[in-house]
């Protein structure tokens, strides 16, 4: 995990690292089931699943629960369901940022540009169940 992470964003890369069609395919086989986009929000903090991580990607479960890591006054304010992301940032280096997540937070900060939620290409709504990274 990189320091300022997201946590689905780290499933879903390590989904694609693992060739897995996406992070239901992680889930599923941790928890047992399989989930919705829109049913994410309380994920983050079961500790099975953090675990499960933690042995599929070898890596400290401490590592693990640091993408976790938010001011309990701002999990009002995340929006887990629609991430978006700074196409700058991205060419830069591909992973979701924590940041990305607040609701307030609408341009990148290093690049002044506004955050996208959506493909360029085809217009569909971005959601942690895609297939890859970027």
């Amino acid at each position: 995990p990189i320091c300022d992470e997201n946590y689905y964003g780290y499933l879903l890369r390590l989904s694609e690292t693992n060739a897995t069609p996406n992070i239901n395919w992680i889930l599923f086989y941790i928890l047992g089931k399989s989930f919705k986009d829109g049913h994410l929000h309380n994920l983050q903090k079961n500790s099975k699943l953090s675990e499960g991580i933690s042995r599929l990607a070898i890596k400290p479960l401490q590592q693990i629960i640091a993408l976790t890591d938010c001011p309990k006054d701002f999990f009002d304010f995340i929006r887990i369901e629609r991430p978006k992301f700074c196409p700058e940032c991205f060419k830069e280096r591909a992973y979701h940022r924590k940041i990305w997540d607040l609701c307030l937070i609408t341009t990148c900060s290093i690049h002044q540009v506004e955050l996208v939620d959506h493909c360029d290409i085809c217009g569909v709504t971005l959601n942690w169940f895609r297939k890859n990274t970027a």
